[in-house]
C-alpha cells in the first residue's frame, strides 16, 4: 500500500466518479544524494471499476557532483480504446504460509 497526500476535493470527485488528475511527488535529500520522483495520474473510480487513462511521470537523482534527469515518459491508452489500464475488485487466492 502506498500512501500520498490529496486535497479534499480531489478525493470527493475521485470518489463520486468523477475522472479525476493527481499529482503524486516525492523527494528526499540524504546530504551525500538526493531524488525528486513525480507522477501524473489520470483516474476514474465509479465504485467498481478502475480506469486510468494516463500517467506522465519522471525524476531527478543527485550524487555528489552528478546529477541525472530523466526523460519524462507519458503512457496513453491504445487508439483502440478509451482506458490504459482498468481494474475490478476480485478475492485474492488463499496462499499457505510459509
Amino acid at each position: 500500500m502506498v500512501r500520498v497526500p490529496v486535497s479534499k476535493e480531489d478525493m470527493k470527485s475521485f470518489l463520486s466518479g468523477q475522472r479525476t488528475t493527481f499529482v503524486l511527488t516525492g523527494a528526499k535529500n540524504y546530504g551525500v544524494y538526493s531524488y525528486v520522483s513525480s507522477i501524473t495520474l489520470d483516474a476514474q473510480f465509479d465504485g467498481k471499476e478502475l480506469s486510468i487513462f494516463s500517467i506522465e511521470g519522471g525524476f531527478t537523482f543527485r550524487e555528489g557532483f552528478f546529477t541525472y534527469v530523466s526523460k519524462t515518459i507519458k503512457l496513453s491508452p491504445p487508439a483502440s480504446r478509451r482506458y490504459l489500464y482498468r481494474g475490478v475488485p476480485s478475492e485474492l487466492s488463499a496462499l499457505p504460509s510459509i
